[in-house]
Order: C-alpha cells, then structure tokens, then sequence
C-alpha cells in the first residue's frame, strides 16, 4: 500500500501540479488574438507535446498505484 500511495503521489498528483498546472497557466496567459497563424501552430505543437507527455505518466502512474493497491488487498485477505 505504500508503493501505491508513493507512485499515485509522485507520479499522478505530483505530475499534475508541478507539470500540468503550470501548462495550464501558460495557457491562460496566452493571447490568442496577438498572434500571428504559425505562432499559434507552434504553441499547439508545444502545448500538446507536454500535456501528452505528462497526461501519459500520469494515467500509468495511476494504473500502477490502482494495480498495487488491488495486489496488497488480496494479499492482505489470504493472510
């Protein structure tokens, strides 16, 4: 169980904060009516390249932490 708590913390809610977050604030911050057509081209192959990047860890992050916490119940119960 402290294997799952750990990688759900580090990896799902770790990465959400410190990579997601920040993507999103950039987003916010960003003036979509001053730029120019191969601006907003580069900042969408940017933008998307990272949230996947961090959407990716975060959803095996998660699996794993889920997988790891289903392991040590059934372990728990056949003790």
């Amino acid at each position: 169980m402290l294997a799952s708590t750990i990688i759900y913390l580090i990896g799902t809610f770790g990465v959400t904060a410190f990579g997601n977050v920040p993507l999103n604030n950039e987003l916010e911050a960003l003036t979509i009516t001053n730029l120019k057509a191969i601006e907003l081209k580069n900042f969408r192959i940017y933008y998307e390249s990272a949230w996947n990047h961090y959407h990716g860890i975060r959803a095996i992050s998660s699996m794993v932490s889920f997988i790891l916490l289903l392991i040590s119940t059934f372990i728990q119960k056949t003790f």
